[in-house]
């Protein structure tokens, strides 16, 4: 992976692997339903500026996770990863949790975007780098649509006030 770090915060950074054109979320530590409301608005303000249709999002530095955060994901976080341009996602449990039974209840209730459950991170890199095979996207991306656009910054905005971070940026230049 060739990693440009874009974000971090506390128990978080994001980064972009240039090598093979995704997002890893590399997430740490004890999380919390507080750490990842502000861990997921970073991650949102990250696609203003450029849609990212594969994320590696790693959860195997993670010490601990609250139940609570099942819900906020499903109700509040990953139905909008669709239009932020997301198109697969592999998230890869921490063995040492018994979180994996979370994901994959998490996992269950999205069907509308494929997201696959791994071990280890080798494992979900190798199945983003088949989708990216099979797929005809061709980087650079096109641009989003204004009304699209508007509709993510709305959420970033959105999930921003929920996380408490008044002083997150918010907005991107439409092309």
């Amino acid at each position: 992976m060739h990693l440009q770090l874009l974000r971090s915060a506390p128990h978080i950074d994001i980064y972009f692997d240039s090598y093979n054109d995704w997002l890893y979320v590399n997430w740490t530590g004890e999380i919390t339903l507080p750490i990842v409301k502000v861990g997921c608005a970073h991650v949102a303000q990250c696609f203003l500026t450029h849609p990212y249709p594969r994320v590696l999002n790693d959860n195997t530095h993670m010490t601990s996770i609250s139940w609570s955060v099942a819900p906020w994901l499903i109700s509040d976080f990953i139905p909008h990863l669709r239009l932020a341009g997301v198109q697969q996602m592999a998230w890869v449990c921490s063995p040492a949790l018994p979180g994996l039974s979370m994901v994959q209840a998490v996992v269950s209730w999205l069907p509308h975007l494929a997201i696959a459950v791994f071990d280890d991170v080798e494992d979900g890199a190798y199945w983003l780098q088949r989708g990216r095979q099979s797929t005809s996207l061709a980087y650079p991306y096109p641009a989003r649509p204004l009304a699209t656009q508007q509709q993510v910054s709305t959420i970033v905005q959105d999930l921003a006030r929920q996380a408490g971070l008044a002083h997150l940026p918010v907005t991107a230049d439409v092309k």
